[in-house]
């Protein structure tokens, strides 16, 4: 045998030791701890639960999804999946304001509306999470990605056509700063408090309305405490997947590809097949129940809506760099 005979079978003998002594450890089986606001009846936990359905389908069962709902496990902050009490959970982008100041340019009124725009910033692997990740790894939190249910709706006591009627009305609003600012440019007082208050809130007169999705119609029976429901169509209820780094971390590579597969697949199924079915029997039933739904054909005036809007990026754009522009730009 030549030297260079004897030195390859030296060799092959040696890889073949090592695949026999040496094995790659199997991904170990993690349940993530899931937690919602809404009670598991409500239709947005319909997102959860496909979630969930895809997540064990691609992880062959290795990654399961529990849902926590109506609050039994968190509340609306990051402070529990920060310190691993949840490890994922659906909150608005805003919610990491005082850590990534320009993510709240994902809330902005009338800015991130079209649908395969917002598919584009909303990639987990795109530019605007792999950056804003790099900030919130520090603080022990992640996104995983992001999903919207429909675009927000108005619903009060009183008939609203333009910024002009909401004033001096008590309108809630998600706890964040630009949702109040933005309810301010539209002429109201906002009132930030967490949705689980607002039916109770409505029905003592603490609140005169709320905006939110179609979905919280039904979800709690709005109809009971609110007479209209205007199309303002403002904003997409954007809602991030924040998740704890550790448990993250936890996860193997392939399992971590394949949440972030599950979250853009069931990100398209619910706003794509749930939502827009959902939003033709809400048209239907709403009115039955003796809500008036006013939109542009009833004389909704939503150019005023929009001019609004833009006043309200202006306000904080100087304070977020190039990022409105860059977001706006994955539009076009």
């Amino acid at each position: 045998m030549n030297s260079n005979k004897y030195a390859m079978t030296i060799l092959v003998c040696f890889v073949a030791v090592l695949c026999i002594g040496v094995q790659v450890p199997a991904a170990k089986d993690i349940t993530i701890k899931y937690a919602a606001q809404q009670p598991i009846d409500h239709p947005i936990l319909a997102y959860p639960k496909k979630l969930a359905e895809f997540l064990e389908k691609k992880t062959n069962g290795s990654v399961k999804l529990r849902i926590y709902p109506g609050n039994t496990l968190a509340g609306y902050s990051l402070d529990p999946i920060r310190s691993g009490i949840s490890d994922l959970q659906e909150l608005v982008p805003g919610m990491g304001k005082d850590l990534v100041p320009w993510i709240q340019v994902l809330e902005i009124p009338y800015f991130v509306i079209a649908r395969e725009h917002f598919y584009k910033v909303a990639d987990p692997r795109g530019p605007v999470f792999t950056e804003a990740n790099k900030v919130l790894a520090k603080n022990n939190l992640i996104i995983v990605g992001m999903f919207n249910y429909g675009t927000r709706v108005l619903t009060t006591n009183k008939p609203i056509y333009s910024p002009a009627d909401l004033s001096g009305l008590k309108i809630r609003v998600v706890p964040t700063k630009i949702w109040i600012e933005t309810w301010k440019a539209f002429g109201a007082s906002p009132v930030p408090m967490p949705f689980t208050e607002v039916p109770p809130a409505l029905l003592t007169g603490a609140l005169d309305g709320q905006e939110n999705s179609w979905h919280e119609i039904p979800g709690v029976k709005l109809w009971d405490v609110q007479k209209y429901v205007m199309e303002t169509n403002h904003v997409n209820t954007s809602s991030a997947l924040w998740m704890n780094l550790k448990t993250w971390e936890s996860m193997s590579p392939d399992q971590q590809e394949a949440l972030r597969d599950a979250v853009v697949e069931s990100a398209r199924w619910f706003t794509e097949d749930f939502t827009i079915k959902r939003l033709e029997e809400y048209r239907k039933i709403i009115p039955e129940k003796g809500m008036k739904i006013i939109g542009t054909a009833e004389g909704l005036k939503r150019e005023e809506f929009m001019a609004r809007g833009k006043e309200v990026l202006k306000a904080f754009e100087k304070d977020w760099g190039e990022w409105p522009a860059k977001i706006e730009a994955m539009g076009k």
